[in-house]
């Protein structure tokens, strides 16, 4: 009962703070920033360590940025797009 109490509790927490700004970051030449939109909403939940030290190609990302949004980040398809394009390019991403 406890867990269940939790799960909802966290669930309308994120809901109610969005887990991230609803702002679209871009660049000067109006393309999305997928950097900055990886500092903003990624270090909104948790610290970037786990990003920037991970080794993984694009299918993994995708991965977990889809389970990310299942958990209430906030980012619309073409943020998602511009988030896994900078993620695919860090160094370790193949």
């Amino acid at each position: 009962m406890r867990k269940a109490i939790l799960v909802v509790a966290s669930a309308l927490l994120l809901g109610f703070f969005g887990c991230g700004k609803k702002s679209t970051e871009s660049t000067t030449d109006g393309a999305l920033d997928g950097e900055k939109l990886v500092q903003e909403r990624c270090s909104f939940c948790h610290n970037l360590d786990p990003i920037y030290s991970a080794d993984k190609d694009r299918d993994g990302w995708e991965k977990t940025v889809d389970q990310m949004i299942s958990k209430g980040a906030q980012v619309n398809d073409s943020e998602r797009q511009a988030v896994l394009d900078y993620l695919s390019s860090l160094p370790g991403s193949d």
